[in-house]
């Protein structure tokens, strides 16, 4: 059996090829996944912005079509996208990474849709730093299981 693509690094990957610096005014950002071993993750703002890519949850959801032979698959991720550069630049990575997820939503190698859901700003006080979350779908529909 083949193996299956793991959502976060397929999408990270494809973020990474054709995200564009010029549209966010700043070098490429370092792009991380977060893996569920609770090792810390530490980064320094001061060599760019950051997005870290992680499952969210529900990790993997699937429904049923007609007779069970088919399902539809929605893979669910979460991005962290971190900046100390000002809350402008926070909102230029969101607007590229949306850009992103609308103009290649069917581009995937792996899923059939990329879909932007949500973008959440969690401020952090006096702290020049500002972060935001994204959270996208991956979705395969009419999957044959058998």
């Amino acid at each position: 059996m083949a193996d299956i693509a793991i959502p976060i690094r397929s999408y990270l990957t494809d973020l990474e090829t054709n995200i564009n610096p010029n549209n966010i005014g700043s070098n490429m950002p370092v792009f991380k996944e977060a893996t569920e071993d609770n090792t810390t993750m530490y980064f320094n703002l001061t060599n760019g912005d950051h997005i870290i890519g992680k499952a969210a949850r529900p990790s993997f959801e699937e429904t049923p079509l007609g007779n069970w032979k088919f399902v539809n698959r929605v893979f669910n991720i979460e991005l962290e996208v971190y900046t100390n550069k000002s809350r402008q630049q926070l909102y230029n990575l969101i607007q590229e990474i949306r850009r992103l997820a609308y103009s290649k939503r069917h581009s995937s190698s792996d899923y059939q849709r990329v879909q932007f859901q949500q973008f959440n700003e969690l401020p952090e006080g006096k702290t020049n730093m500002w972060m935001g979350t994204i959270r996208l779908q991956l979705t395969n529909d009419a999957v044959y299981v058998g």
